[in-house]
């Protein structure tokens, strides 16, 4: 043992390396133990020991170093327990003095500030209580805080907003959060908190413990009781952090704590000013502020801007209840961030809303209330059973039950709310009446079902139904509860029926459902009719939500007939309402004849009253009509409304020329999502057809697929349908199923085939599956074709309320920080402008990558492909962040598939992971669509301009819409200049314009305002314009693969199309590659009647080259296309 003496410090090293270490973490949070103790201590001895002996007792020396550190510094400061006076042992003396010497130090330093800084600058002072720090600035831990902010030196500049010059409408911050809210409610959200519990991993229990998940999990364990934290203000820190950073957590909880924190952090600052009331509030907030930053590891600044959030979260909740909260949409962080229109009137609109939304959440959601457990609210439903067997009020009262709004009418009234009209069987028996057969019944067999509408097959089965003219009651899905609410009029007479969201036009509100009887007098009814009997419709003891809509002569609603699987069925059409309205519907004349009731339109005051026909009885006996308007009448002012014609009142014949009539013959309604064909023509019923044309349209139905027998989500079938894409395509039938089954995939296809959808219907559905932002990343070689993603993206998506966004240059891109670090579900990107997101902004804006799982690489080719131009370095830079291959899906499409495609099959694939999914659809037989006309004309190099010119206006093209694709930027802005002065109807596309004008200029394009866009290859990819009929080549493509782009914009989904491309003296190598490439041969273009060179010769030769020469000079002069001199004299920015 004395050899080992000599060894000096040995016990001062290992101490100080220990501190050191310790210093760098938050023990606080890794020992929670330490804060129990008084005077918590780390003791640490060491020995040494013969490592190899494998005897019962190990030789040991005497301990040769040993040191205790003490760790009370460590220890959570003392103002950070319990907030209850009871169970708090603030040291009041402590506190006290240690205020007043700093406060003696603030004046000291005041009143002698010395000759140092009297030669210093003064700078601000700091006012409130809020003062910077001048201790050492916290130590965060970057492996478990994840979304913190990287604050940069450099300043982005400020930009001023575009505003258009017209002005038009749109809904104000607060109406969006709104009806984002009511649309969560009525969705199929799975609000079942063991679910989600489940799903998130948090679940509340009967402890006080907090558990914490290891740092850098990928999920967060959280267990806390709904009591535990009320008695500590740090723990409720330590949970609202773990909430807040967690990688997947329910939004709804993460909304619901941090605005119970943020009324904890009150209460915790009210009650240390009781309990020291010599002490300002503005100190005590600073004190608990401070703990707060301490307890969740941020700076102040950070922890301030969240707070105005979270405090913007409290503000509604205390307005709109916790339901607003628990069911918002995306729209509330940015209302409550930006805090536009939060005003007192905003606040009231809110609290007249809360117990409208509580009604609609415990009616809906039975087990919604059982997430306020985690904030220690009650569990109890206030407002069960039927959603329509409440009636609300606008201005907030308290909801009355259905029958109580009767009892001064009916004192014996009920009423049953079903989904399907129930048959009379003492007056029909088995039999029901709406029951007509069509003509080729016989002839179809097997129980199928045609429409008379779209004549697609019907079905209660969504794989095997194919007709969504009315996809929210009839086959694709159990009917939802539609987003409509019972109130009480502003009159307070009777009740009505207001529509919560928009409802748009030829959408259906409902079908009328009730009791189907017959021979009823002296009550409300409705009379429906088919040709082998008439029936009525009772709602008087029975029947749905269309018993309460209203009258008025300019309704919003009309009824229809249509026929479900061979039975009538009326439904209640939309005419356009938008949210917040009343749904009314016009009974017609026939309705009031004979009644002692009246359309009291000249009412003063209001353009129209609506009167409720099953409550305004009159107090002498009178004789209640049998008849209603019939089912020929609605159907007539539906065409009217289709063909744009003004709906006309029409006059009933009288009751005893009606009863002497026979039954009504059969009408078709054509009311539907399903556009009627040009020329107003409508198209014919199947009672109509032969029974040959019946067959025939039998074998082909069965020969089509369609998007429910590939296993697509039958909300994403009925969007898809009101979108007119009702069968899939090759690309779309092949992908679909197996990017389903989680493969990673490679889809080619030629130009037009519908590969956005292809790879969009599969994330948009595993999204609604399991919704987490963000959940894909699609990256596009272009910014116009990422904007038609985004569009199409959106319209998709529209019944889900999913938020996409686009990250492209020519962007603010302050604005995407703020979208990205906001939690969308899909972006929308080109690599250059996320690339640098990556690389300046802070990783609260980027984190979100980090969690994808579906990566889309569209235009793949242009993507991958090498050498100058290439974007594989800001590629590898975005890739850099998402995470590894194995963890996400990866899908790559193209129209043409390149070798550099093709090499990433050949990767190596984690084990278990399925293998990449390659699909080339009709590529190997012909690269462009089949219905193209490919033509050339010869022309000069020197007078290409005049034969374009001729070219346009041929009598074959004058009225086509036509694309010209340029190699060159200056060579597009010159033709561009020179056709305008040709008084062309043109515009341009490249990118030597701004982004605003780029967006403009296709905008132009695309509704017609502009017949020609003059372009480069920036429009060459992805953009879907149906209306194109001709492009036409002035440059030859280097690249046969840009010739397949370039021609692709026309011809697409099987329409007509040509394309003609100018070839010179120099071009006949690249066109011979270009035939080879296509698999066919070019032919020369003619148009019957039309001499191309004559034409050049004598009409174009002259006037062009004049033209050609002012544009020139315009350019030159920095003048616009319109020949205005721009502003400062900046000449036009030409890219060479």
């Amino acid at each position: 043992m004395n050899a080992l003496e000599g060894i000096e410090g040995l016990s001062e090293c290992i101490g100080r390396a220990i501190q050191e270490h310790l210093a760098k973490c938050n023990i606080n949070l890794t020992w929670p133990q330490i804060d129990r103790l008084d005077h918590p201590v780390l003791r640490f001895e060491a020995f040494i020991e013969d490592a190899g002996s494998v005897s019962a007792t190990v030789v040991r020396t005497e301990k040769i170093a040993s040191r205790t550190l003490d760790l009370t510094g460590m220890k959570t400061p003392q103002t950070s327990r319990s907030a209850t006076v009871g169970q708090r042992d603030l040291d009041s003396a402590s506190l006290t003095e240690q205020l007043r010497r700093r406060h003696e130090q603030e004046c000291a330093d005041e009143d002698d500030p010395g000759d140092d800084a009297a030669l210093q600058p003064s700078s601000r002072k700091g006012t409130g209580g809020l003062r910077v720090a001048n201790s050492q600035l916290i130590n965060e831990d970057l492996s478990e805080h994840q979304r913190q902010m990287q604050v940069e030196a450099r300043i982005f500049p400020k930009r001023r907003k575009v505003t258009s010059e017209k002005f038009v409408f749109q809904p104000s911050t607060l109406d969006k959060l709104i009806i984002g809210v009511w649309e969560q409610v009525h969705s199929s959200i799975n609000m079942d908190p063991q679910a989600i519990f489940e799903q998130f991993e948090v679940a509340p229990n009967g402890t006080s413990d907090i558990h914490h998940a290891p740092v850098g999990a990928a999920s967060v364990a959280l267990s806390v009781a709904a009591e535990s934290y009320r008695g500590s203000f740090s723990r409720m820190n330590v949970f609202c952090r773990r909430v807040t950073q967690a990688s997947r957590v329910c939004r709804s909880i993460e909304i619901i704590v941090q605005a119970r924190w943020t009324e904890l952090f009150e209460e915790q600052v009210q009650v240390r000013a009781n309990a020291q009331p010599d002490l300002s509030t503005t100190k005590h907030r600073k004190l608990v502020f401070m703990e707060a930053c301490q307890d969740f590891g941020w700076s102040e600044k950070e922890l301030r801007n969240k707070m105005a959030i979270w405090r913007g979260y409290k503000d509604v909740k205390d307005a709109a209840g916790w339901a607003a909260l628990v069911f918002a949409g995306m729209g509330i962080y940015r209302f409550c961030k930006y805090r536009v229109g939060f005003d007192r009137e905003a606040m009231r609109r809110l609290k007249n809303l809360r117990k409208r939304l509580e009604v609609a959440a415990d009616t809906l959601h039975s087990k919604w209330r059982n997430l306020l457990a985690l904030v220690g609210e009650s569990q109890t439903l206030r407002y069960p059973g039927h959603p329509h067997e409440w009636v609300v009020f606008e201005d907030g009262s308290d909801p009355m039950p259905l029958r109580q709004t009767y009892l001064q009418h009916d004192p014996f009234f009920s009423f049953e709310h079903i989904e399907e009209s129930v048959i009379d069987d003492s007056v029909w028996g088995c039999e029901d009446p709406r029951w007509m057969p069509q003509d080729s019944a016989i002839t179809r067999g097997g129980g199928t079902y045609l429409c008379a509408l779209c004549n697609e097959k019907q079905s209660d089965e969504p794989k095997t139904n194919a007709c969504f003219c009315f996809p929210s009651l009839f086959g694709c899905v159990k009917r939802k509860p539609p987003p409509v609410q019972i109130y009480r009029t502003a009159d307070g007479k009777n009740n009505g029926l207001t529509a919560l969201t928009d409802f748009e036009r030829g959408s259906a509100v409902g079908e009328l459902v009730g009791l189907i009887t017959n021979g009823v007098r002296h009550l409300d009814v409705m009379e429906g009719a088919t040709p082998s009997a008439r029936y009525q419709i009772w709602q008087g003891r029975m029947g749905n939500y269309t018993r309460f809509a209203n009258h008025s002569c300019k309704a919003n609603t009309q009824t229809t007939n249509f026929t479900w699987l061979d039975t009538q069925r009326v439904v209640l059409v939309s005419k356009g309402i938008p949210a917040g309205s009343e749904i009314t519907v016009d009974y017609g004349d026939k309705y009031w004849a004979g009644l002692d009731k009246a359309c009291k339109q000249s009412w003063p005051k209001l353009p129209s009253v609506y009167q409720n026909l099953y409550l305004e009885y009159t107090t002498t006996t009178t004789t209640m009509a049998d008849e209603y308007s019939s089912s020929r009448e609605s159907d007539e002012d539906i065409m009217e409304a289709q063909m744009g014609s003004r709906k006309r009142r029409k006059t009933s014949p009288k009751q005893s020329d009606s009863e002497s009539e026979p039954a009504p013959k059969l009408t078709v309604a054509t009311i539907s999502r399903v556009k009627p064909a040009k020329g107003g023509k409508v198209q014919q019923p199947i009672s109509k057809i032969s029974p040959a044309q019946a067959r025939e349209t039998q074998v082909q139905s069965k020969e089509k697929t369609s998007f429910a027998s590939i296993n697509v989500a039958p909300w994403l079938v009925a969007s898809l349908s009101s979108m007119e894409i009702k069968r899939p395509t090759g690309i779309q039938k092949a992908c679909i199923p197996e990017i389903l089954k989680g493969r990673d995939c490679i889809g080619g296809s030629r130009t037009g085939t519908g590969k956005t959808v292809a790879f969009s219907v599969p994330i948009l559905q595993k999204w609604a599956e399991d919704p987490s932002g963000i959940f894909g990343l699609i990256i596009t070689p272009t910014r116009e074709l990422a904007i038609q993603i985004y569009e199409q993206v959106k319209a998709i998506s529209a019944p889900q309320s999913m938020k996409p966004i686009l990250v492209t240059g020519g962007s603010d891109q302050r604005e995407q920080a703020v979208a990205l670090a906001s939690r969308p579900h899909v972006v929308i990107a080109t690599p250059g402008r996320l690339a640098e997101h990556i690389r300046t902004s802070g990783e609260d804006t980027i984190c979100g990558l980090r969690r994808v799982r579906f990566v889309v690489f569209d235009e793949a080719d242009r993507l991958l492909a090498p050498g100058r131009g290439s974007m594989l370095p800001d590629l590898e830079t975005c890739l850099s962040v998402l995470p590894a291959k194995e963890n996400r899906q990866t899908l790559l499409f193209t129209a043409t598939v390149t070798p550099e495609v093709l090499a990433l099959k050949s990767q190596p694939r984690a084990p278990g992971r399925l293998p990449i999914f390659v699909c080339e659809v009709d590529t190997d037989k012909l690269a462009t669509p089949a219905s193209l006309s490919q033509l050339y004309l010869q022309t000069p190099v020197t007078h290409k301009e005049c034969y374009l010119h001729v070219l346009l206006l041929t009598p074959l093209n004058l009225d086509k819409s036509v694309i010209i694709f340029c190699n060159r930027t200056k060579t597009a802005t010159l033709v561009e200049y020179m056709l305008r002065m040709l008084e062309h109807r043109v515009t341009a596309l490249h990118s030597g314009l701004k982004q605003q004008d780029r967006i403009a200029n296709l905008g132009r394009f695309r509704a017609g305002a502009a017949r020609i866009l003059v372009a480069t290859d920036v429009a060459a990819r992805g953009l879907d314009i149906p209306e194109v009929a001709l492009v036409i080549n002035y440059d030859v493509p280097r690249d046969p693969d840009d010739y397949i782009h370039r021609v692709g914009r026309t011809a697409r989904a099987g329409r007509p199309g040509t394309s003609v491309t100018f070839i010179g003296q120099r071009d006949v190598e690249l066109i011979l590659a270009i035939e080879e490439r296509v698999g066919g041969k070019m032919e020369e273009f003619e148009e019957e009647g039309v001499s191309v060179e004559g034409r050049v010769v004598r009409d174009a030769l002259k006037i062009v080259t004049e033209k050609k020469r002012e544009a020139l000079l315009n350019i030159e002069e920095g003048r616009d296309v319109k020949g205005n001199r721009q502003v400062g004299m900046k000449k036009r920015r030409v890219v060479e």
